[in-house]
């Protein structure tokens, strides 16, 4: 399907090291700190989007999460619901979770499938990931042309790609090699893999916190003895707030 250059797929060697290296050091736990401001905006507005009223929620979990990737990696915000962006993922999304069950589709077990015809049986996903390869080839380039063409008119923010960009652009001084190639598939793995984990992960503690009221009670108690009824949480509140801390950590677990 061509996700060649993606982390998730490549096999250990100095592809994997480079993306490894870009990982690293743009999600190290310093370094996160830095997309905090990113994080409250899009919490605020989904916040509001959940005190509207009766709505889509799997659409408004999965716009908060793919804004909050989309910011920190491409730079980009979300600003309607025909956003490109936002349209493009999910296009790929659908693809990636209908191409069969990686390591127990027919393809891993006879690879030679991928190079008959469609006709012959047994090549529905090898005609299948032909067919959207496309997709994810755009995946690749078009937020990566969006934000070069930003940065040629000085209008880019800071985000993944501009940052490596940048350094590739200026000589790169970052102790280690990589290209145009490398941004492209750490950014769109960025995304692909942060977008649905958050969204699923928040529905998991909106259900929990339905099937347990007691703990939702514990913990809106303890956010409105620390924070109060005035204002919303900030992340310097978080330290001040160990059991909601705890909610978390059973959520994610």
């Amino acid at each position: 399907m061509g996700w060649k250059k993606s982390l998730g797929f490549l096999p250990y060697g100095k592809d994997f090291q480079r993306h490894r290296r870009i990982f690293q050091e743009y999600f190290s736990k310093n370094a996160t700190n830095n997309y905090q401001s990113i994080q409250l905006r899009e919490a605020r507005l989904l916040a509001q989007n959940l005190a509207a009223g009766p709505s889509d929620l799997d659409y408004v979990l999965n716009r908060f999460s793919a804004a909050i990737i989309m910011g920190i990696t491409y730079g980009q915000q979300i600003k309607s619901d025909d956003d490109p962006f936002v349209k493009l993922v999910n296009e790929v999304g659908i693809a990636f979770t209908h191409a069969g069950s990686i390591g127990a589709n027919v393809l891993d077990i006879f690879p030679f499938l991928r190079y008959m015809p469609s006709w012959f049986p047994g090549t529905y996903y090898a005609n299948f990931a032909r067919k959207n390869a496309s997709k994810v080839r755009r995946m690749y380039d078009y937020p990566f042309e969006v934000v070069q063409e930003q940065m040629s008119k000085g209008t880019a923010k800071h985000s993944l790609v501009s940052y490596y960009t940048e350094a590739l652009n200026s000589g790169n001084d970052l102790g280690f090699e990589f290209d145009a190639e490398d941004i492209k598939g750490a950014a769109a793995t960025t995304y692909m893999a942060g977008t649905e984990t958050t969204a699923s992960s928040l529905s998991i503690f909106i259900l929990a916190m339905i099937l347990y009221p007691d703990f939702q009670t514990r913990a809106q108690e303890e956010l409105d003895r620390v924070v109060g009824v005035d204002r919303l949480p900030e992340f310097s509140d978080r330290p001040s707030l160990p059991y909601l801390e705890y909610v978390l950590h059973e959520t994610l677990r």
